[in-house]
């Protein structure tokens, strides 16, 4: 969980890829499942997705929180 109370979820591809880690070494997955795997490797996980304005951002996570996956497509919706 972020700061900002926004999760990682399934519909944060952005042109068909998750893009995670810090600035100069992010990497893209098309593959949710191994998007989640390298944030849960990074000392501090970071992501991208958009704000209210539409503009993709970054955020770091604070918090891990276990979800299933129903949930998430809710979060999702």
């Amino acid at each position: 969980m972020a700061p900002d109370k926004s999760v990682f979820h399934p519909g944060l591809k952005k042109d068909g890829a998750y893009v995670v880690g810090e600035t100069g070494s992010e990497r893209e997955f098309t593959d949710f499942d191994e998007a989640l795997r390298a944030l849960q490797a990074m000392l501090v996980p970071t992501w991208r997705r958009p704000t209210e304005k539409g503009r993709w951002t970054q955020v770091r996570g604070i918090d891990w929180r276990r979800v299933d996956r129903e949930e998430l497509c809710e979060v999702n919706a």
